[in-house]
């Protein structure tokens, strides 16, 4: 038969909650069937406690009667003489319980599905319903406890309605908002409780957007009151002026540079106009120090540098600048305007010459020719051309790539892509010229099936490397040469020593090739100041003064081929692309604008250690003899005295450049 719901509580005493189970099962049984006897006849009862088996005819008779006749009162009588004779008292052996062991006194001190009982003991919740059972637990009709209540709630928000979500295991109502940008009913702005409510119209004056009603009072824009008819009406100094009804400050003579009309005061500063005390086109400048002209700006070549040069500014891509002038695009669709140097036009070629200062030389197709900048978002290119990235950053005008695929093979130097032919990334910024362009990276050229080593260098495992052994320098004899034309000197290489160096003027070949080459050379001539040229006159022709000394300059003489005559290599292994540098003993392959001792350390092998005259600095050129293109932005291609090489150098040959 199904479990027997008791929809009523019912309290039973402690001492029968110590009875045995199967005696407190059989009073359930007996009782509930003397209560609701419609539940079945006897056999089916007796089926409810199958371990019970009456053998005396005065117990069946009993039930007999509790069927047929007995008052629930006497039914209940019965089943307490039944329960007697069965078990006896349930109770006898507890009767001697010590309340100083007490277990509990109250029920919060048992488990959650126990109670305390009056001898201070925690005793299981025997449940008939639900109610029996405290919150959130049910009864188990099987085992007749307590346990907790099944889950019927929700685990997500997935588990309830549209509008719902889950909160704490159960399904609540979704809140309307959770902040004001959550109400977009212009009538109900305000987020209070879950719920957009309407709000006040304003909390501060900058809620109030109507200019005629610019004050929040009481939390309504209203008008501002009146404070005065005319400037007399306005007392605070620091408000002398009435407009519309209110005292304000003096009205500044300007917002912007543009408000001033007088010439001689073109400059807004401090909302006055004042006179444009700035720098020049051209000169150095640095922002919050030196600032340029109103018409100009401060252009920094370098982005990490704090100085620059003044420019006037362009639009790259819809040039305007003044006459014999053109735009130099910098970034994107900026520019600036620069002086027309007479370069090579668009579509020339730039091997061996610069392009005109508005347009770029790009490796195309096997050849470098001048290409105009162009916007790859709007390309305006002539037909046959397309808007492409040329230049590592830059998009220039070039002749459209040609088709490839299957059976049409692109030429050296090109890759196919998209089926177009399109030329591998070149290096930003150009390779020196000991380097190679390889996939957009500079490399070294490997020796000897690319590069030849200088005179005095050994191809080792392809790269140029100097000699460790010293070069057979001659020391001077006190202070003297034997021979004619020979130099005795001391400093050369980072040498304090003094050596005897031969002459090689008028072509003359220098006697120990292996060791020793022609240069050109620049000698401080000892015991001498100077603060003029004419401090030199009595020292002979071509001398200078130079730092305060007379100089004698492009002297020819035969020098050390490692740049000293003290070889400072021995034992130094150097990493990967750089060399030993014989005058130093250190690692070499400095770039542009680094700084150097002698030419050794600078990155090319006609990369030269250069100074302008008066300069107290050394920096490293690059080697633009056959290429004025490579010299960057700012940098000029310059023939140096008493070579045969050109290097590129800052235009103010300063570095770094502006």
């Amino acid at each position: 038969m199904p479990p027997i719901h008791i929809t009523k509580r019912r309290e039973f005493s402690p001492t029968f909650l110590h009875f045995p189970k199967k005696i407190k099962i059989l009073f359930f049984g007996v009782y509930k069937y003397s209560v609701y006897p419609e539940l079945g006849n006897r056999k089916s009862m007796m089926s409810a406690v199958p371990f019970f088996h009456p053998t005396a005819s005065h117990q069946e008779e009993c039930i007999m009667n509790v069927k047929a006749h007995l008052s629930s009162m006497m039914r209940v009588l019965c089943l307490g003489f039944l329960l007697f004779f069965a078990c006896g008292d349930p109770g006898s052996n507890n009767n001697n319980n010590n309340n100083n062991n007490a277990e509990c006194t109250k029920d919060e001190e048992c488990k959650t599905d126990e109670r305390c009982g009056t001898k201070g003991k925690c005793f299981p919740i025997l449940c008939g319903a639900d109610s029996d059972c405290r919150d959130q637990w049910h009864c188990n009709f099987a085992t007749e406890r307590c346990q907790a209540a099944p889950y019927d709630g929700c685990k997500e928000n997935t588990d309830c309605e549209l509008n719902e979500i889950c909160e704490s295991n159960r399904c609540v109502a979704k809140a309307e908002c959770t902040t004001d940008t959550d109400c977009t009913d212009a009538q109900k702005p305000k987020c209070e409780s879950g719920k957009c409510v309407a709000g006040p119209e304003c909390t501060k004056n900058e809620d109030c957007t109507d200019t005629q009603k610019p004050v929040c009072k009481d939390n309504k824009c209203i008008e501002k009151e009146k404070e005065c008819d005319q400037d007399t009406d306005c007392k605070d100094p620091t408000k002398p002026s009435c407009k519309d009804g209110q005292c304000v400050e003096p009205q500044p003579e300007c917002a912007k540079s543009s408000d001033c009309t007088d010439p001689a005061k073109p400059i807004c500063s401090g909302r006055k106009c004042i006179a444009d005390s700035g720098v020049g086109e051209g000169l150095p400048c640095e922002p919050g120090v030196t600032e340029c002209k109103s018409a100009f700006f401060c252009y920094k070549e370098d982005s990490a540098s704090t100085k620059g040069v003044c420019r006037i500014e362009c639009l790259a891509f819809s040039p305007q600048c003044p006459a014999n002038k053109v735009c130099r695009q910098t970034s994107g669709s900026r520019g600036i305007c620069l002086d027309e140097n007479n370069g090579k036009k668009e579509g020339e070629s730039c091997e061996t010459d610069a392009c005109e200062n508005n347009l770029f030389c790009a490796s195309w197709k096997g050849k470098k020719i001048c290409a105009t900048p162009c916007d790859p978002s709007n390309a305006a290119c002539a037909t046959g051309e397309e808007c492409y990235e040329a230049i590592t950053g830059r998009f220039l005008c070039v002749a459209e790539r040609d088709p490839c695929g299957i059976g049409r093979p692109c030429p050296d130097g090109e890759d196919c892509l998209s089926s177009r032919c399109t030329p591998k990334p070149p290096c930003n910024p150009a390779c020196a010229s000991d380097e190679l362009c390889d996939s957009g990276t500079c490399r070294k050229k490997q020796c000897p099936s690319e590069i030849q080593c200088a005179t005095g260098e050994n191809c080792v495992n392809g790269t140029c490397v100097n000699p460790t052994s010293n070069p057979p320098c001659k020391p001077c004899q006190s202070g003297q040469c034997p021979n004619t034309g020979a130099q005795c000197l001391s400093g050369y290489g980072n040498d304090t020593n003094s050596y005897c160096y031969e002459s090689c003027a008028g072509g003359k070949a220098c006697p120990d090739p292996a060791h020793f080459s022609c240069k050109m050379i620049n000698i401080n001539l000892n015991n001498t100041t100077c603060t003029s040229d004419t401090d030199c006159t009595a020292h002979g022709s071509n001398v200078t003064c130079s730092n305060g000394k007379c100089t004698r300059n492009n002297v020819a003489l035969c020098l050390p081929t490692i740049g000293t005559c003290t070889n400072k290599c021995g034992g130094v292994t150097c990493p990967t692309g750089t060399t030993c540098i014989p005058a130093t003993g250190t690692c070499g392959g400095k770039k542009l604008c680094d700084t150097c001792k002698v030419n050794e350390e600078c990155g090319g092998t006609n990369d030269l250690c250069l100074r302008a005259n008066g300069g107290t600095t050394s920096f490293c050129g690059l080697d633009c003899t056959n290429d004025a293109s490579v010299c960057p932005t700012g940098f000029n291609c310059f023939t140096i005295n008493g070579q045969n090489v050109k290097n590129c150098a800052p235009a103010n040959l300063t570095c770094p450049a502006p």
